[in-house]
């Protein structure tokens, strides 16, 4: 038998509109219209922009105002690398927003790229 597939805590954003989210088959425009369509996945996804700094310059770090920071499921990796991000930087809280993430981790940030302007 096969686990189902579980999706939850991820950012929902296109910038040219149209589909957004593909899901057990189905193409959705929005976030709303996934979590309608089934129950349970992406209760604390977010259909907003991350807010990166330079998507031009291929820079997908975080902004200052993203909703990303200190709000991802660190249950969701596994491993060392929990503690640190894509490029080997530590996970650190932002001084300046709530730690509103779940997991061992409740200051990690959605994505592969911490934040760490702000951090205390």
């Amino acid at each position: 038998t096969s686990m189902p597939a579980v999706s939850n805590s991820n950012i929902v954003f296109s910038s040219v509109g149209g589909t957004n989210y593909h899901w057990n088959g189905i193409y959705f425009t929005n976030l709303s219209a996934v979590r309608n369509a089934n129950p349970g996945v992406e209760t604390l996804g977010l259909q907003v922009s991350p807010l990166w700094a330079d998507t031009a310059a291929n820079n997908y770090e975080l902004t200052a105002a993203s909703a990303a920071i200190d709000s991802a499921d660190s249950d969701a990796i596994s491993g060392p690398e929990i503690d640190v991000d894509l490029l080997g930087t530590p996970r650190c809280d932002d001084a300046n927003k709530p730690n509103s993430g779940i997991g061992d981790i409740d200051f990690a940030d959605r994505g592969a790229l911490e934040y760490t302007d702000e951090c205390s």
